[in-house]
């Protein structure tokens, strides 16, 4: 899933920054402070998070809605 691609990328990201200084995150994020960045990083994951928790339910209301079970849904599949 490109979500959760992008959802390990962002929190390895975060996971750097929380490790660099000051001035080389000011530097690389072109940002005034560190804070900074790492509010609009925390904000993004949370984002992404909420998108693959809704895409998960959907997933899960279609196969519950189709079929009652898994089992149900593998004999008519085959």
């Amino acid at each position: 899933m490109r979500t959760n691609h992008e959802l390990s990328a962002l929190n390895a990201e975060l996971d750097d920054l929380y490790t660099m200084s000051e001035e080389a995150a000011c530097f690389r994020y072109n940002v005034d402070n560190k804070q900074e960045i790492i509010d609009i990083l925390t904000e993004q994951i949370k984002v992404l998070e909420a998108e693959a928790d809704e895409q998960d339910d959907e997933e899960g209301r279609v196969f519950h809605f189709a079929f009652p079970t898994e089992t149900n849904f593998w004999q008519y599949k085959y």
